[in-house]
């Protein structure tokens, strides 16, 4: 196991290429795919990730797809893909695992909707644990992007970020202010 090799505190899941094609832009995931099936596909291997791993302590960028492609609009459409979501939202509440934030794409509002409609379920289905990460790379987008996540967490009533030491939850979380 991993984890006696070397002892992480905490471990993202997410996904990055579906069966050794990289999600990301100039490679053959999205040709001759519409918007609507590359989002299921990706949410597919998500769900199948959070359903069949559990060395993880929180599922990382679930919007990770939103950022790559062809199309116009790239954002994902939380009412055209509820069925997947609730199931990997139901299956990361019943694991106890966290639902990572990630403000990488803040800056538009279909992001932040997406995100309060994930809050906000997660929480309807018992999910306990949230983590908050961005992979923007620019400070002052950051910070502003980490803002606006803190209000959307405390709006769906999560009042508290999860913090790992050795895999577990520490007890002492992160209190959220904004």
């Amino acid at each position: 196991m991993i984890q006696l090799l070397f002892p992480f505190d905490f471990v993202i899941a997410s996904v990055h290429e579906i069966g050794d094609i990289e999600v990301y832009d100039g490679t053959e995931f999205y040709l001759k795919k519409t918007k609507e099936e590359a989002q299921r596909e990706y949410l597919l291997a998500c769900l199948d990730i959070v359903r069949n791993f559990e060395n993880y302590n929180s599922f990382g960028h679930l919007d990770y797809v939103a950022r790559y492609g062809h199309y116009t609009d790239k954002s994902i459409k939380f009412a055209e893909n509820r069925e997947i979501l609730f199931e990997i939202l139901r299956a990361l509440a019943s694991k106890e695992k966290a639902l990572e934030i990630n403000t990488r794409l803040f800056d538009d509002p279909k992001t932040k909707q997406f995100y309060s409609d994930l809050l906000i379920n997660f929480k309807k289905l018992g999910g306990k644990f949230i983590t908050l990460g961005t992979d923007s790379h620019i400070a002052r987008r950051d910070w502003l992007s980490i803002s606006k996540a803190r209000t959307l967490i405390k709006k769906a009533g999560f009042h508290e970020l999860a913090t790992f030491s050795g895999m577990k939850i520490d007890k002492n979380k992160k209190s959220i202010k904004e």
